[in-house]
């Protein structure tokens, strides 16, 4: 699998720890100032590695959708479903967000090292279909969302 898609998978996949930390709790999932800051983080960053900043923009903004994606269908599914709901509630600052971070970081170095190639060409179907084939319908989504925009990448 492309290295870039596959840190995407991984950060989808850590919705399922986001939702989990906020189920039951006052803790929205949409987060208007953590998202802001979280995109004013990346695309300073972006401009160190010589990444498009308003790519980064777009990039990351389907990042955070794919997982509010998740964490809402994974929210709705525990509430009619309970006996489906996580054992525990990771703790959101010190545990899952830290995780987020690396990954971040990872994804905005793969992008670095592969702007020209990702400039010039669009995933494909057999990329899109080898990120969602191991995936369920609600990870399957939000994996496709995650990765728009290198589908749009010069359309």
């Amino acid at each position: 699998m492309n290295p870039l898609v596959e840190l995407v998978a991984r950060r989808v996949a850590l919705g399922d720890l986001v939702a989990a930390a906020k189920f039951g709790t006052t803790v929205p999932i949409d987060d208007p100032y953590r998202e802001r800051s979280l995109l004013r983080q990346v695309i300073g960053l972006s401009a160190k590695r010589g990444i498009d900043p308003a790519f980064i923009d777009r990039f990351f903004r389907a990042q955070i959708e794919a997982n509010k994606a998740v964490q809402r269908s994974l929210h709705a599914l525990w509430k009619v479903e309970p006996g489906r709901r996580p054992a525990r509630r990771p703790d959101l600052a010190r545990e899952v967000r830290p995780q987020l971070d690396q990954l971040t970081t990872a994804i905005l170095d793969e992008l670095a090292k592969d702007r020209s190639t990702i400039a010039r060409t669009r995933l494909g179907v057999v990329e899109l279909r080898a990120a969602t084939q191991a995936a369920d319908g609600i990870h399957r989504d939000a994996i496709l969302i995650a990765l728009t925009p290198l589908c749009d990448v010069g359309a």
